[in-house]
């Protein structure tokens, strides 16, 4: 094999890692896509995530008021039950006593 045959061949291997390795670079750089991509699809479930607790505790915040305000409709109601009671009783006592 003569000196030049040796440096051809010497150039062809080089050539070759070269290519190999821009190759290597190439996907590197795909991933690296694929994980800015995947970051961004992170950060967007996050942001919706975080919307979702904030309504679900708007949501809980809201029925906790609804019950206190039950709770005085439960009073009331039974308060007027109480008075209508009465009024009734006392209509059929005053009946009762007139005849």
């Amino acid at each position: 094999m003569s000196a030049d045959e040796q440096r051809d061949e010497r150039l062809t291997r080089i050539e070759t890692k070269i290519d190999s390795l821009s190759q290597a670079v190439v996907n590197i750089a795909r991933l690296d896509e694929r994980v800015i991509a995947l970051l961004s699809q992170m950060e967007d479930y996050d942001k919706r995530q975080q919307i979702q607790s904030e309504r679900i505790s708007r949501m809980y915040d809201r029925i906790i008021e609804l019950e206190k305000g039950s709770m005085s409709v439960r009073v009331i109601e039974k308060v007027s039950y109480i008075i209508g009671s009465a009024a009734v009783a006392s209509a059929f006592w005053f009946l009762q006593s007139r005849f």
